[in-house]
This record gives C-alpha cells, structure tokens and sequence, in this order.
C-alpha cells in the first residue's frame, strides 16, 4: 500500500517574499498551479449559467434540420423554407436576451471570485459569490442586456440583407457591416466593460468608458489577446450540432480560466494607462513580489538572509578543502569534540532469600533516579 502515500516535496529553494509574483503573467500562472481545482469547480458552477443558451441554440439546429428534411421531402418549397430559416434564426435571437441575463446574474458572482483569486486574497466561494451578485447585479445585467440587444440586430440586419439581396448585391454587403462593427468595437469593450465593473464602483457609463480607454491603448493587442482568451468559444462558430455542443461544453466549464486570463491582462493595461492617475492604491495590486521590493525592511531582510547562507556554505567548502589536505588533522580534531560516553547505569541486585520487598522498591527507585 505504499504507493498510495504521497511522497512531500521538497522545494528547491527556500521562500522568500521576493520569489511571490512581480507581473500579471506570474500571477495567471500562480493562480493555476494552486487554485485550477477551485478553478475547474467553479466553471461546473458558470456552466449552469451558461447551459440555457447552449440549449436554445442546439435547439435552433434540430428546428432547421427540421425544415432541411421537409425540403428535401418537397413539402416545403426553396423560397419557403429560406424564409423558416430566417424567421428562426430572429426569433431565437430574440429569446437569447433573457438567457444573456441569466448569465450576468452568474457573472456578477464569478467575476469577483475572479478577481480576488487575481489579487492573490483568500476566497470563499459561498460568501464571494453572494456579495458580487448584491454589488455588482444591475451592472452586469445591462451589460449582458446591451450585448443580446446587439447580437440581435446583427443577426437581424444579416438575415434581412440576405432576404432583399435579389435587389442587388451590395445589399448582401451591407448586411454585414453591424456584425463587423460589433466584433471589432462592441465586444471589445464589452470585455473589458465586464473586468471594470468587477473593480472600481463607478456609474456604467463610467465603466464603458473604462472599457473603451482600455481598447484604444492596446488596438492591435486586443484582438489577438480577446481571441487566445477565448478559444473554445472559436469552436462554437462552427455551424455544426456537435461542435457547437462539445464547444459550448468547454466554454462552460473553462469560462473561468479564460476569465482569469482575460482579468490579469486588462489588469496589466489599467496599471499602465488608467490606475496611477486615478487609482494609485490599485497599482499592481496582487504582485506581492514588487510589493516586496518596495519595502526596505523585507529587502534588507532577505540581502542579511542571502549573505548567511552564502557565508554558511563558504565555511562547509573551507572545511571539506581542510578535511582533503589534512585528514588525520580533521579526525583527531573532531575526536576531540566528541562528549564523553556515560557509563551504562547499575542495576540493583537482588540478594538471596534476603530483603523485604519494601527494601526491594526502595533501591529500584533509588536505581532508576540514578539513571535518570
């Protein structure tokens, strides 16, 4: 049964304040070595909140199957089932807004356990969860009410485009220019909307505000970065049923880690282009590294700490190079030190036919506090 005990590892350096993180990579990074298991639970608990739009969209498939199947049984003509196609694809569009809501509510929780988790605090998820939601709830419902509101009218205008597209061709064109609009301008900002309204307590036009400033500092980064933070949901995009279920599936369950990404990096813009000005007590915040260099009493601390481990493996390297050179030197002189071998206690003996038991005692007490 042995291999059931878990050896302890040893570190391979002592811990020192300074080796805490010191940038926002560090601090994904932390977080992930210690906490991916409180990580992984708590993306079980997102997918409840994410679980009624993946349903309203594999729904959405089976119906257009549905209407493929009478097509190709000729109980539906071209023109009517393109027109079914459209009709649906607006009207789940429409019922994703209050699914959109559903989520926020589950936003407002997991984004301050996010963010406390980014800080390097203590989290309790019960008691975490519960404040973010009382703090942050009416924020993060408008903003999930303003992203279903614009994920309808692009989705509308794109449908009504392909409709009158027989008219002429730059109709087509056209059609696409909200969704264009929203994924190069709204969703960004909706992104980094979603970490500001986790942090500072300002009105939501604020927030917005915070969210675009974040987007125009880094225009070519956020994209990139937006798009590696969120790779399962790029899974989803793929019109088919069983993709969409398996990416719907992971981005449930792996929303809070692309969170955590997605925190620390608007975090590291905020320290750069808004925090000093406006918020110097939020600067670096969680890199309990750079606090660390900060503070001349822990720096001081750890140079006097560093100096008495060197001079302490300096005087070992002194007395190995002492025991090479002159080893009968070393031996004698180590004999010397050693303490001298206590003689082995006296028993008591126990005469013949002879002495009470009462004498008896008194000399096995007397022999024992002797050994002693």
């Amino acid at each position: 049964m042995g291999w059931l005990v878990r050896k302890p590892k040893i570190a391979s350096k002592d811990f020192s304040p300074l080796n805490l993180p010191k940038t926002r990579k560090e601090v994904f990074q932390d977080v992930l070595k210690h906490h991916w298991l409180n990580l992984l639970l708590l993306g079980l608990m997102s997918f409840l909140f994410v679980s009624p739009l993946i349903i309203s969209r594999l729904y959405l498939f089976i119906v257009r199957g549905n209407v493929s199947q009478a097509l190709a049984q000729g109980s539906l003509t071209q023109e009517d089932a393109s027109l079914a196609w459209l009709n649906l694809s607006n009207l789940f569009s429409l019922i994703n807004i209050p699914l959109y809501l559903i989520l926020g509510i589950g936003m407002a929780g997991i984004m301050r356990i996010i963010k406390r988790y980014s800080f390097l605090d203590n989290v309790s998820f019960k008691e975490d969860f519960a404040l973010g939601i009382k703090q942050n709830i009416w924020q993060y419902l408008l903003l999930f009410l303003l992203f279903g509101l614009i994920a309808f009218i692009a989705d509308y205008v794109e449908n009504l485009s392909t409709t009158i597209s027989a008219s002429g061709e730059v109709y087509s064109y056209l059609g696409v220019i909200p969704r264009v609009v929203a994924l190069l301008l709204m969703y960004p900002i909706f992104a980094y909307s979603l970490v500001a309204v986790s942090i500072y307590t300002n009105k939501f036009f604020q927030q917005t505000k915070v969210g675009l400033i974040c987007y125009l500092s880094k225009f070519w980064l956020s994209l990139p970065m937006l798009a590696l933070c969120s790779l399962p949901l790029i899974v989803t995009l793929i019109r088919n049923f069983y993709c969409y279920l398996i990416g719907g599936i992971l981005s449930g369950i792996l929303l809070p880690f692309m969170l955590l990404g997605w925190f620390c990096w608007t975090m590291k813009i905020l320290d750069e282009k808004f925090n000093p000005g406006r918020y110097p007590d939020l600067v670096n915040r969680g890199l309990l590294g750079l606090q660390a260099e900060a503070d001349p009493e822990l720096k001081k601390l750890e140079e006097n700490r560093q100096k008495a481990k060197a001079g302490g493996e300096e005087y070992k390297r002194e007395l190995e190079e002492q025991k090479a050179s002159h080893p009968e030197t070393i031996k004698s002189s180590e004999e010397a030190v050693k303490p001298p071998i206590s003689p082995p206690p006296i028993k008591a003996i126990k005469k013949k036919g002879g002495g009470s038991k009462k004498k008896t005692k008194q000399t096995d007490e007397q022999t024992t506090n002797g050994s002693n």
